[in-house]
């Protein structure tokens, strides 16, 4: 986690510092999106601080929070800054749940969506896929972001990641088969 939050926070302290970009786009290493991702997130972005495109864990449901796909305006980047809480007892509050509080704190306007085609590697030869979609009222009320303020503080104060563990519960209980497609990635040389 710790390479994690010190690459987000290097990369917003020189994005503030050495640019005049207006946005930050996070995305992860072993996933694959739309070619015109930065064009929809772009599209998705007006009146918000921070736009999150959902995608499929790799051993689990799907995501509608993380840091997989997520674009930031400089506004809140000038704000906040990336950290995490690691406790004795191995739990760990990630980065992007305290960006979560940070922007309730602050009144701040996010968008969460399955905005784009994304698929997440397992390894080289398979991966999840997910094509965008609407987001269902369960997910929705599981994400509004004063439910997700409270369970992040709680977790904060009894030093247990609590929503990692509603989410493992969510998505066995609910899932999406239908909107998650396993599928074997095929390496072809052109």
């Amino acid at each position: 986690i710790w390479n994690t939050v010190c690459g987000r926070e290097t990369m917003r302290r020189y994005m503030l510092s050495h640019t005049s970009a207006d946005y930050m786009l996070c995305l992860d290493a072993d996933m694959t999106y739309d070619a015109e991702g930065v064009k929809i997130l772009l599209g998705e972005m007006q009146g918000c601080s921070l736009v999150h495109s959902g995608y499929p864990l790799r051993d689990y449901g799907i995501g509608l929070s993380g840091s997989g796909c997520t674009m930031l305006a400089r506004d809140i980047l000038e704000k906040v800054r990336f950290r995490c809480y690691e406790f004795r007892n191995g739990h760990v509050i990630p980065e992007d749940l305290m960006l979560e509080v940070d922007m309730f704190r602050m009144r701040s306007r996010s968008r969460r969506g399955f905005f784009l085609s994304i698929c997440h590697y397992k390894d080289e030869n398979e991966a999840k896929c997910i094509t965008p979609h609407p987001v269902g009222l369960l997910r929705r009320i599981s994400n509004a972001p004063l439910l997700r303020y409270i369970l992040i503080r709680i977790s904060i104060c009894i030093g247990y990641n609590i929503t990692m563990e509603l989410k493992f519960i969510y998505n066995k209980l609910v899932g999406s088969p239908d909107t998650i497609d396993p599928v074997r990635a095929t390496m072809e040389d052109d």
